[in-house]
């Protein structure tokens, strides 16, 4: 029986800087061409080098035994024009068993005529633009989880989000560990964070989410957490800083106008929809007056953290009685 994947085409195009989406179209159309031939002999060329054109000549010609091969060719964009014509001869006479990618990352007029030329010949194109922070990472994280027959909750993808950071490839390799070793299905917010417990900024994170949504006895719980899991040494600047985050993005959604939609927001202020609709919810417990206060106070606490005006250093017992205080001293307030 024929098998069931279609056979790649001779020359396929993948255009874009993002380098975990490029390795990702590389190895699918590896993976499709060895699914016909096991024995296909992966090549790389360098476009850039002296005689990418003579190397790719060799690579593409028939072989006695009638060899498969996959040829990826790397910058892509500074291929000269005898290599470029061999690519389109190519297409036009496919060689059975060789299957050509050519990366190229697509920025600015270098290679323009490269892919112009490939694209009227008929080459089809994977699109791998650079995955803009908020949304489109998020919708990449939603992704990654599916293609390994998961799911996650939004709550869980935006934890993970905040833990690793705008890093695709390290995000990419943070949701193959958790697929691998979490059984939960779907993977929730509850089990992100265990995970990643001991992420300094995972932990700063779920303070400050507890501290602006009001729950006081949940704030100092898990600052307690922070300390059984990560050492005294480890609450400090980074719970002040995931504190100072939060509270810049309540003040700046409490700053829009009355009425206006979460997606309208975000594309005013440059946030996330995900985190204008946290921010808001956080926002509502909080009146402006009183805000103010918190930032008078978390200043404050910053400047002690960090050694103080007069570089006074507190130890780690001071620092975690500090943000205690601070804690208590904002849930105290009337909203």
């Amino acid at each position: 029986m024929a098998p069931a994947s279609p056979v790649p085409p001779p020359v396929t195009l993948i255009v874009g800087p993002e380098a975990v989406l490029v390795d990702r179209a590389v190895a699918e159309i590896v993976a499709a061409a060895r699914i016909h031939d096991a024995s296909a002999e992966r090549r790389v060329i360098d476009g850039a080098g002296d005689d990418a054109a003579g190397d790719l000549a060799e690579a593409v010609a028939p072989t006695l035994f009638g060899d498969g091969a996959i040829v990826v060719i790397e910058a892509g964009e500074s291929l000269d024009e005898r290599a470029v014509a061999i690519l389109t001869d190519l297409i036009a006479a496919p060689v059975e068993g060789v299957a050509v990618v050519v990366v190229h990352e697509g920025k600015g007029n270098k290679g323009k005529k490269i892919l112009t030329a490939l694209r009227g010949a008929g080459a089809p194109e994977v699109a791998c633009p650079a995955l803009r922070k908020g949304r489109d990472t998020i919708a990449f994280l939603t992704n990654e989880v599916r293609r390994h027959g998961r799911k996650a909750t939004s709550d869980a993808l935006r934890v993970l989000y905040d833990a690793v950071g705008h890093d695709p490839r390290a995000l990419a390799g943070a949701i193959d560990q958790l697929c691998a070793d979490v059984e939960a299905d779907p993977i929730d917010e509850v089990v992100v964070r265990r995970y990643f417990v001991g992420v300094a900024d995972v932990a700063g994170y779920q303070v400050a989410d507890a501290v602006w949504e009001r729950r006081t006895a949940q704030a100092l719980g898990d600052l307690r957490w922070v300390v059984q899991t990560q050492g005294r040494s480890s609450v400090g600047p980074s719970v002040t800083a995931a504190l100072g985050s939060g509270l810049r993005a309540v003040a700046r959604v409490q700053g829009m106008p009355r009425g206006m939609s979460d997606a309208a927001i975000a594309g005013e202020i440059g946030m996330p929809p995900w985190k204008v609709k946290v921010a808001t919810a956080q926002g509502r417990r909080w009146r402006p007056d009183r805000l103010a206060a918190a930032t008078v106070r978390l200043a404050g606490l910053d400047v002690a953290m960090k050694g103080g005006l007069r570089g006074a250093a507190l130890d780690s017992e001071q620092k975690l009685a500090a943000l205690e205080r601070f804690v208590l001293d904002a849930s105290d307030n009337p909203t």
